[in-house]
Order: structure tokens, then C-alpha cells, then sequence
């Protein structure tokens, strides 16, 4: 988590240089590990840690994107924190 919070920090100035609504920090998992050892429903947590960790506000999102289908849920491991509408 603190790497990412670390980076993102970085890169919310370029998120911030964009006349957007609604602006998303997207952080791609490609640890075979973590992907493997999380549900969907432990995405979705990890999102929300994320988002208020980093504190940002509203009309932020953050997005975490995996590739990867969860047959139990029965949906893809990816999701945004807060669930756009």
C-alpha cells in the first residue's frame, strides 16, 4: 500500500493539470501472487483502503485493475472505490 499511496501522490499533480468531473488513479496488478491469494470482494477492500488513505476528496476514484475473473463472485477482480453511478 505505501508505494502505491507514495506514487499516486506523484502522479495526482498530472490528475490535477485535467479540467475532468471525475478523475481516476488506476493501479494495474500483475503479481501473480496477490492476484491470485485476493477475491473480488478483497479488491474491493484494498480499493477502499487506497482511496482513504490517500484522502483526496470527491470526484477522485481509485481504480484497481487485474485481468482477472473471480469464479466465485462471479465477476472480474477490477474495480473503482467509490462505485461510479
Amino acid at each position: 500500500g505505501r508505494d502505491y499511496i507514495e506514487k499516486a501522490n506523484k502522479k495526482k499533480k498530472q490528475l490535477d493539470a485535467v479540467d475532468a468531473e471525475i478523475k481516476i488513479i488506476l493501479c494495474v496488478i500483475n503479481s501473480t501472487p496477490m492476484i491470485g491469494l485476493n477475491t473480488a470482494i478483497h479488491m474491493d477492500k484494498h480499493a477502499e483502503y487506497l482511496y482513504n488513505e490517500l484522502n483526496w476528496g470527491p470526484n477522485y476514484y481509485v481504480g484497481l485493475l487485474t485481468d482477472y475473473y473471480d469464479y466465485i463472485a462471479n465477476r472480474t477482480q477490477d474495480t473503482i472505490f467509490p462505485e461510479l453511478n
